[in-house]
């Protein structure tokens, strides 16, 4: 139904669901809404008086979704197997375009004897059940479906499956409905306004217009003082009217004065509909009026029960969405029907619900809503006609804005309300109609704001409110002094208190004995009161040497910065001879004393009279009485002058943090060593027997305090409980310490319970002493690289858990269990092992901000070399490079320091070669068969690839070619290169049958990698001295090792010189001789060789 005002809520119905109603419930007395918000498990609440009215209430029911109501997204596939209810898998022709997830539909055609059914549900699993396509559901089929004799989409006798859009979430509400009223003698829209005051037994209004109002006419007089409405009862009924100064004389004189400074005073009138009870007080009604006077349509062909299609004379002024009166004689249908679409080139409407009544051609007509209004009852008044019949007047809350002829019609419309604690509650009208299902645009309630306000003490506190808000200590209004220095050492149990000043201090001041460490933290905090101001004898404190010259009549004296001298102290200056005794002394009163860079400046009067020499004279305070603060209790600990201070404890203004989302909260207050941290807790309990020990006794059960007992939650006997929300929310408070807790339903069978609530427009109040943190932080979690046993790389991921109540701090980490630094804690931190493969340890220990350490804890993890690697550490002592008995380009020897690094044990084989030019395209070496290498060679060098070949394998494999000094340094096995290096890999002695020389430019000699395992290096690398010449990195210069000298990672000439270096093969010398370790060969770059191959490295950061 259409529904026009413009201020007023649009009501949008149309068709959702197809209702299930159990055995109780009749369509003629119901009506459905479907609604749907946001959050999901809002409560809804419709119109209690319906109830009263209807002797019914709202029901939540069952509802299944109309077929066309919900999208397909994919194509069906037939069932190619029965299916029959209960059953959990289904078989089908593909499984294709399903996923788990997917919300599905079984869908079996109508045929004759049996109605369209169909089954939805959610795909669990997907796999094949004796080879055949099986979707795995939930939940179980509702019915059974079959399969036809084609088996295929476009079978009819065949149950389809296909993907669906998930349904909504919306619920749907049997509504009790109110009939609509007939309008009795009309409704005049007429208003007015009181220009002057009226008494109370005046029967003279004088109004802006009397326009509208006649004799005769019952009227609403209402004045609105403030937030309150006044009307006049009974209403009044009007005399007569006269122009001459817009005047209504009433029958009957007023009972009640208004005067217009009280507020504005409005004239207008109610209207009277037929006699009812079910229009209370606050309620919503739509009236609407049927034009009966010029538009009318004919229907063109007969029209049955269920019919939605009508094809009428004319559909120039229709359109979808308007509300038209279906007529014939005096029968009507109801509700009004609302057009769903029409269809202008043929005179078809279709509707939106089917009709329940047959209409006959030439007949039957149909009328548009002439005019509709929605108003608000203010209340109702049961009243009689003249001939004595029972009416029902209904006085407004306002005036109407249009008039209504008798023939209108009033509708009861139904007050929808959507709340959720913590949310700002939504309220609408809507009117439901028998056997229709009415639904809403999806509500959101918007999250309700309120502040907190918190008192700590100390007051010098961070204050975080989580998870989203924070205030910091800059923005605390707090009314704090500066600390008072001690002036004499207080000893553990005393309870006097010596201070530089005691003027701020008075009897019953709450104050705090702390001392500051280094960083000028408070390390010992001590709380006492002030119990009185005493004179006290002052011990004798032993004189302070002078430690520079002061002239004659110089009033400031200098002596060393730790001494005790405050202004006030009434002192001797005593001065010394030469043999150590008094020569002489005179009274002074210090002024003032400032520390400055040689010591305490001590300011006195008067003025010295004779000049004092360097060390000459010293300053003795007098022993007499001093006042004193007496407090209680007695120190518990010692305090020392020049580290200890008196604070007045700060008085206590609130800290409010205003317009936050009102929810409950996770509180932490802080400052440094003194923490507070509160968090809420859930209890599992029988939720409905506590609802009623809640709300209707006002009372906590034993069980749930010893529930919360368990939790940490100390509660006295002394509570009061207060429902937020009915069912689901509420609020108790301590009334024995003072503190609020909130109390939320979740399900059936548990209750959170949070010492922190923020409600919609109040005001929370937190007043929490906070304690002193003295337990260490607690470790969770520890792990290295999410709990891996074994890696590859020394740097690795280690993750912390770490809780403490006042916060965790710092942290060290060690690799060998004695920690350098802290530095400040973060719950995942990357860090790096040595790089020498084995088991590693790491240490750490995590401090807070109190200073409280937690133990050491340690984790294990091997480091392990990468597959078919050799671990090279880095040199602790330099190894000797080059050899000064060979070639020309081996000289001279030289000292070069690397860092650690991994290298292959084998040469690249031409299998491993081959994996690359796959899957890169790279072009294979020439004398392969096309991307074949040679028959039988796979585990052979991969040998003919030039230097630029080499070099891109070896970033294809995240590795790189070594360096020359790197080749030459892993060949020396585990020798340091110093004053034994072998000549070859294996030693000193040539042995032709562990080794085998190959040919550069020929190959010829070439065998696989793994051939000669005696020819291998201490630490197990192969080949390093026979089989493949291999590339390294470096540019080749002869003259390279005179240039470089002591060098620490070297990589050769900076500058190309168009030849590579090229190391490891054996070749015979020109005098016989065995090529060494240290030969040289060099090679183009851009060239392939049939006898050079490759190794690759890889560095560790």
């Amino acid at each position: 139904m259409k529904v026009k005002n413009r201020h007023c809520l649009f009501i949008i119905f149309y068709l959702v669901a197809l209702v299930t109603l159990s055995s109780n419930l009749r369509a003629d007395d119901y009506g459905y809404l479907y609604i749907e918000v946001d959050p999901p498990d809002s409560q809804i609440q419709i119109d209690e008086n319906l109830k009263r009215a209807q002797k019914q209430q709202p029901r939540p029911i069952q509802s299944r979704q109309l077929l066309d109501e919900v999208p397909t997204v994919s194509d069906p596939v037939p069932l190619i197997r029965p299916a029959i209810e209960g059953d959990d898998q289904i078989s089908v022709r593909t499984t294709a375009d399903f996923a788990v997830g997917n919300r599905i539909r079984v869908l079996q055609q109508a045929r004759a004897g049996s109605p369209r059914r169909y089954s939805d549900h959610t795909v669990i699993r997907i796999g094949k059940v004796n080879l055949i396509p099986t979707l795995f559901i939930r939940p179980s089929l509702a019915d059974g479906f079959q399969v036809g004799r084609r088996g295929e989409v476009s079978d009819p006798g065949t149950a389809r499956v296909f993907k669906i859009q998930p349904p909504s979430k919306g619920r749907v509400i049997a509504v009790p409905v109110v009939p609509p009223a007939n309008l009795v003698g009309g409704a005049k829209a007429a208003s007015s306004r009181l220009v002057r005051d009226v008494r109370s037994g005046e029967n003279e209004l004088y109004v802006t217009s009397i326009q509208g109002f006649d004799t005769g006419d019952i009227i609403t007089v209402k004045q609105e003082i403030g937030t309150n409405v006044f009307i006049e009862k009974p209403l009044p009924e009007i005399e007569s009217v006269t122009e001459l100064g817009n005047k209504i004389i009433l029958k009957e004189p007023v009972r009640n004065s208004y005067l217009l400074r009280d507020g504005k005073v409005t004239i207008y009138h109610s209207l009277k509909i037929e006699w009812r009870v079910d229009f209370p007080k606050e309620s919503h009604i739509l009236i609407q009026e049927i034009d009966h006077t010029g538009f009318s349509l004919s229907l063109l062909k007969d029209a049955q029960p269920g019919d939605l299609e009508l094809f009428v004379s004319s559909t120039f002024e229709l359109g979808r969405g308007d509300v038209i009166s279906v007529e014939e004689g005096v029968k009507r249908e109801d509700p009004l029907p609302e057009i769903e679409s029409v269809s202008y080139q043929i005179n078809k409407i279709t509707l939106k619900y089917p009709l329940k009544d047959a209409y006959a051609k030439g007949k039957a007509k149909l009328f548009r809503i002439k005019i509709s209004e929605i108003a608000e009852v203010q209340e109702p008044q049961l009243v009689q006609s003249s001939r004595g019949e029972k009416q029902t007047r209904l006085i407004l809350k306002d005036s109407l804005r249009r008039s209504f002829s008798n023939t209108a019609q009033v509708y009861r419309l139904s007050k929808i309300t959507i709340s959720k604690s913590f949310y700002l509650p939504e309220q609408r009208v809507a009117l439901i109609q028998a056997g229709e299902v009415t639904k809403f645009p999806r509500l959101s309630l918007k999250r309700g704001r309120g502040s907190i306000t918190i008192l700590s003490d100390p007051a010098n506190a961070v204050i975080k409110i989580e998870p989203q808000f924070t205030d910091t200590s800059t923005e605390l209004e707090k009314l704090a002094t500066p600390p008072v220095l001690l002036i004499r050492d207080a000893q553990e149990g005393n309870n006097h208190l010596i201070l530089k000043t005691i003027r701020i201090f008075e009897i019953g001041d709450k104050i705090w004995v702390q001392s500051r460490g280094s960083d000028g933290l408070v390390e010992v905090r001590s709380d006492h009161k002030v119990t009185g101001i005493e004179s006290v004898p002052d011990k004798l404190l032993p004189p302070v040497l002078v430690t520079t010259q002061a002239n004659k009549d110089s009033t400031q004296l200098l002596v060393s910065s730790d001494a005790t001298l405050f202004a006030g102290d009434q002192v001797i200056l005593q001065r010394q001879g030469e043999d150590g005794q008094i020569s002489g002394q005179t009274n002074h009163e210090i002024v003032q004393t400032e520390i400055i860079e040689d010591g305490l400046q001590v300011t006195i009067t008067p003025a010295i009279s004779n000049q004092i020499q360097a060390e000459s004279a010293s300053i003795q305070v007098k022993p007499g009485f001093m006042k004193a603060l007496t407090v209680s209790p007695a120190l518990s600990d010692t305090f020392l002058v020049g580290s200890s201070e008196v604070q007045l404890k700060p008085y206590l203004t609130p800290t409010t943090i205003r317009d936050i989302p009102a929810g409950e909260y996770q509180l932490k207050i802080d400052t440094g060593k003194y923490m507070i941290e509160e968090t809420p807790v859930t209890i599992e309990v029988d939720v409905e027997a506590q609802v009623k020990e809640f709300e209707i006794l006002q009372h906590i059960t034993e069980d749930l305090l010893t529930a919360l007992r368990q939790k940490g939650i100390q509660w006295s006997s002394n509570l009061k409980v207060k429902t937020v929300t009915p069912s689901d929310h509420w609020s108790v408070e301590d009334l024995d310490n003072g503190r609020d807790y909130s109390l939320h339903r979740l399900g059936d069978d548990k209750i959170r319970v949070s010492p922190i609530t923020v409600l919609v427009g109040q005001t929370t109040f937190v007043n929490r002493n906070l304690r002193v943190d003295q337990i260490a932080p607690i470790i969770h979690k520890f792990e290295i690289n999410d709990r891996l046993t074994t890696t590859k790389s020394p740097r690795i991921k280690l993750t912390f858990s770490v809780t403490d109540t006042s916060g965790v701090y710092q942290m060290a980490i060690s690799n060998t269990g004695e920690f350098e630094e802290w530095q400040p804690y973060t719950p995942t931190l990357e860090w790096q092992v040595g790089s020498a493969p084995g088991t590693k340890k790491i240490h750490a220990k995590f401090k807070d901000r109190a200073g409280n350490e937690s133990p050491v804890e340690v984790r294990k993890i091997d480091l392990n070399s990468p597959l078919s690697m050799a671990y090279i550490p880095a040199t602790k002592i330099p190894f000797m490079m080059g050899d000064e008995n060979g070639a020309p380009d081996e000289k001279p020897e030289h000292l070069v320091t690397l860092s650690s690094y991994y290298i292959d044990q084998y040469e690249v084989t031409n299998a491993e070669y081959k994996d690359f030019v796959d899957a890169t395209d790279h072009l294979p070496p020439s004398h392969w068969d096309g991307l074949q290498s040679p028959k039988g060679m796979a585990k052979f060098p991969v040998t003919n690839v030039s230097w630029e070949d080499a070099n891109a394998y070896a970033k294809w494999v995240g590795k790189r070619l070594p360096t020359e000094a790197e080749w030459e340094r892993a060949a020396l096995g585990e020798s340091s290169g110093m004053k034994i290096r072998p000549k070859w890999a294996w030693g000193n002695r040539w042995n032709g049958l562990i080794t085998n020389l190959v040919s550069i430019e020929t190959g010829k000699g070439l065998a696989p990698v793994d051939r000669f395992p005696n020819g291998r290096t201490q630490n197990g690398i192969y080949n390093m001295c026979g089989n493949a010449w291999e590339w390294v990195s470096d540019w080749y210069d002869p003259n390279y090792y005179a240039k470089s000298g002591i060098s620490s990672n070297p990589e050769g000439p900076s500058e190309s010189t168009g030849l590579k270096v090229v190391r490891g093969g054996i070749a015979v010398g020109e005098d016989g001789s065995m090529t060494a370790i240290t030969n040289r060969e060099k090679a183009s770059a851009e060239i392939g060789y049939l006898g050079i191959g490759f190794r690759c490295v890889r560095s560790i950061e």
